[in-house]
Formats: C-alpha cells, sequence, structure tokens
C-alpha cells in the first residue's frame, strides 16, 4: 500500500550514523544539505522497504552478520512546512536546538534518540520517484562524562573577563577583573609576578 504524503513514523531508542546537521558539504552530500541515517531494525525495514521506502543498508562488518537496513532522514528549514523541533536533553533539562545549534549535534554522542519523520512522495518527470523522510521532532539524550558533570554548576563567566594583551612577547598579557598579570619570556621586568 503506498505511503501518504505527511504519514509519520516514530522510531524510539535509535542509533544514528552518517551525521550531517550542519550541512557541510562532502562526497555523499551537497552543501546545504542537512541530514543524517537512522539504523533500522530488520523486521522493521522490511515493512517499510514493503511501503515504498527508500531503504538501504551497511554492509556486514564480520562474517556471518546481515546488512544493516537504514534509512537517511532529511533536515529541511527551507521548506514550506514547519521547522523540525530538535530538543537536546541533558540531566539539567532539555534545550531546544536553533538551526544555528544544530551543528553541535554532528559530534555529539547520544545515550538515548527518539524520533518522528514524515514521509513525502516525490516524482521527476523522467519517471523516477519515492518517499522521502523528513524530519518532524528528534529528541537527544546527551552521553555527558564524568568532568561534565563535576564542573556544570561553575559559572561559565571567564570569558567575560578574560582579555589578551600582545604588545610583548611570546604570550603576552591575560588581564582577569582589574588585575593584571604578566607573562614574559626572560622575566626580569617589574610586570612579571614570579
Amino acid at each position: 500500500m503506498p505511503v501518504k504524503n505527511n504519514t509519520e513514523i516514530t522510531l524510539e531508542g535509535c542509533r544514528l550514523v552518517f551525521k550531517n546537521f550542519s550541512g557541510e558539504p562532502g562526497p555523499f552530500n551537497i552543501a546545504g544539505d542537512r541530514n543524517f541515517c537512522v539504523i533500522l531494525e530488520h523486521d522493521k525495514a522490511e515493512e517499510m522497504f514493503h511501503d515504498g521506502w527508500n531503504i538501504k543498508h551497511l554492509k556486514p562488518r564480520e562474517e556471518g552478520d546481515l546488512p544493516q537496513p537504514y534509512i537517511k532522514v532529511k533536515v529541511n528549514y527551507g521548506g514550506k512546512g514547519m521547522p523540525p523541533r530538535v530538543i537536546l536533553i541533558t540531566e539539567q533539562g532539555k534545550t531546544a536546538l536553533t538551526q544555528d545549534e544544530l551543528k553541535l549535534a554532528d559530534w555529539a554522542v547520544f545515550d538515548n534518540v527518539d524520533l518522528v519523520f514524515r514521509a513525502w512522495n516525490w516524482s521527476q518527470p523522467s519517471g523516477r520517484g519515492g518517499i522521502s523522510a523528513y524530519l518532524k521532532a528528534i529528541y537527544l539524550t546527551l552521553q555527558e562524562d564524568p568532568l561534565e558533570r563535576k564542573y556544570r554548576d561553575v559559572p561559565d563567566s571567564a570569558r567575560g573577563i578574560l582579555t589578551m594583551r600582545s604588545d610583548f612577547e611570546p604570550a603576552g598579557v591575560i588581564q582577569a577583573s582589574s588585575e593584571i598579570l604578566a607573562i614574559e619570556r626572560g622575566g626580569g621586568d617589574d610586570r612579571t609576578p614570579f
């Protein structure tokens, strides 16, 4: 049975591969095309394939393994529909990522991913056609390391008070609040506190 436009598929506990939330150009990506791929369970992949979805397979890593099915999901901000909701989940709570912040997801490691995507039937005058998956919403649970947890409550105030002067060699002066610490090779002048 053909899939209708805007039919939604919800997947929970997913694994993402080939992440390109930033839309960087590459051997398999045109500049500006934001997308990622989702590894599918074999039974779900077979069901979707029979419905007309474009299911692809990764080559097996080990002899005797089955090819791993996956689907490419497009992340579209420039179309006619609503932009996708991208929610980053940490132990502190959840944050909606903007289009500009989305590139952070390319390098992040996630403990859990839940998502919803929509079908869109496309066709070309040549007769080619298919179903594309467009992201509606994704919830990305960030894997936090022990040091992130340890320093979570330390205010991020250093950016606002640290400035760098480079009027002497090699490293310059770091100014914190009203005190000036000078670092200079060879030392010997009264600006060096050691």
